[in-house]
């Protein structure tokens, strides 16, 4: 669980972009991560869970109808 700093950090970013670009920067990081387990840990089951955990966030990246809204 995110720490309420953390949480703000992080609404913070999707202030400043939008929720689509946090979830896509998100599937990217995933996506990296599984590359890094497949070719340094040779776990493709692992590699296997963050690829489809990239793919997911991806989807979701696609489809936020959500606008960037400046609040503060």
């Amino acid at each position: 669980m995110l720490t309420a700093e953390q949480k703000l950090i992080l609404e913070s970013l999707i202030d400043s972009s939008s929720l689509a670009d946090v979830l896509e920067t998100l599937s990217e990081i995933a996506d990296g991560k599984a590359q890094h387990i497949a070719e340094n840990w040779q776990d493709q089951r692992l590699a296997a869970q963050w690829n489809r955990a990239a793919s997911r966030i991806g989807t979701c990246a696609g489809s936020v109808p959500v606008q960037t809204v400046s609040i503060r």
